[in-house]
């Protein structure tokens, strides 16, 4: 669990089109990687949004950051990383919220309901 699929038979990029790969061939070819995964703390929603489109996606034990904003609590934060392999991005995967795990659906509504968050973040390993 929580590992990241970058290729199916040679085919990169969406999950569809690498389901289909996967199913029009006998056989499967698997590029598969580790997460690198790291904590973002204290990100305070009351004194404004966080600054993030978030996908839901179903079945999905994580939310995926469509965009980052310009503004907001996480574009602070940015910039105050010290490598930008700490920076939140697109495609991140947020994995869980204030240390609590679930579905996509439990991750937004503990995202949602909390006043100060921590989130933890994963990306494939290839992608610091």
């Amino acid at each position: 669990e929580g590992d990241f699929v970058l290729e199916v038979n040679g085919m990169k990029g969406s999950a569809s089109a690498m389901m289909l790969a996967l199913h029009s061939h006998s056989g499967a070819r698997l590029l598969v990687v580790r997460p690198f995964a790291f904590v973002v703390q204290g990100l305070d929603r009351s004194s404004g949004p966080l600054g993030l489109d978030l996908c839901c996606p179903p079945q999905s034990r994580s939310l995926e950051v469509a965009e980052v904003f310009e503004t907001g609590a996480i574009a602070d934060r940015n910039t105050l990383a010290a490598t930008s392999w700490q920076k939140v991005r697109r495609h991140d995967r947020i994995i869980s919220v204030n240390g609590n795990t679930g579905s996509s659906e439990e991750l937004l509504a503990n995202l949602q309901s909390a006043p100060i968050v921590s989130l933890e973040v994963a990306r494939p390993s290839t992608d610091m």
